[in-house]
Order: C-alpha cells, then sequence, then structure tokens
C-alpha cells in the first residue's frame, strides 16, 4: 500500500512541476485519485464479489488503457480528455462483462454493487476528461 501511496505522489509530482495549468493540474489529481481509488479498492474488497474473485483482475484493463493513452497522446489535453472517456467505457464493459460472467451469487446485488461503484468511477473520469478539454483552451 505504502509503495502504491508513493508512486501516485511520486507521479503528481511529477506532473504538477512538468505543467503549470491549474485546471490541467486538477485533471491530473482527479485521474491519479481513480487509479489510486481502483487500485486500492480492488486489492482491498474487490468490485465483483469479493477480492480473491479473478474476474476483479478485468478492472486493471481500465489501468492499461489509461497508461497507453497517456503514452499515446504524450499526455496533451485533448488526447487526455479522449483517454479519460476510453477509460470510462472501459470501466462499463468490465463491469458488464464481470457480471454476465458470475455464477453462483446473487446478480441483482452484484449488478448494483458493480454500477455503483462503476458510476462513481465513471463520473470521475468524465469530470477529468472535462477538465483536460477546458485546459486545452
Amino acid at each position: 500500500m505504502g509503495l502504491l501511496l508513493s508512486a501516485c505522489q511520486l507521479a503528481f509530482v511529477i506532473m504538477r512541476r512538468r505543467f503549470t495549468n491549474i485546471t490541467y493540474k486538477a485533471a491530473v489529481f482527479i485521474a491519479i485519485l481513480v487509479v489510486f481509488l481502483l487500485f486500492w479498492i480492488n486489492a482491498a474488497v474487490g468490485i465483483i464479489g469479493n477480492e480473491n474473485n479473478p474476474a476483479n483482475l478485468m478492472y486493471f484493463t481500465v489501468i492499461l488503457v489509461g497508461m497507453i493513452g497517456a503514452w499515446f497522446f504524450r499526455l496533451r489535453p485533448r488526447g487526455m480528455a479522449i483517454t479519460m472517456v476510453a477509460c470510462s467505457l472501459t470501466m462499463l464493459g468490465v463491469g458488464l462483462f464481470g457480471w454476465q460472467l458470475s455464477i453462483g451469487v446473487d446478480r441483482s446485488a452484484l449488478l448494483r454493487d458493480i454500477f455503483i461503484l462503476s458510476g462513481f468511477f465513471c463520473t470521475l473520469m468524465l469530470i477529468a476528461a472535462g477538465l483536460f478539454l477546458a485546459a486545452d483552451e
């Protein structure tokens, strides 16, 4: 956990020094917060069922999409907005796919839990996308 906190803090410090736009910095902060919370919640209690459910590993594709998008668009604001929207759609897709794979559990409660958390994360990602777009102007 300490390593995750340190990595997130280091990423924010590097971005804070590299960019001067306060809106961009806010978007980066939200994006890093999403990565931290997604990793932490997934490792601690799991999103699909419990933390031992291997379907939870699919949520790391959201982080991977974000990393690939940041690299591909070279951290430019408009590209990062596109990346955050892609991460949001990936989050919803993983939730739906994980719900479809769930067998032997209360699927209605699982659907509620998955989409409450997915909605929370998607909202944060879309706020970050809006901030990235605002930073591009």
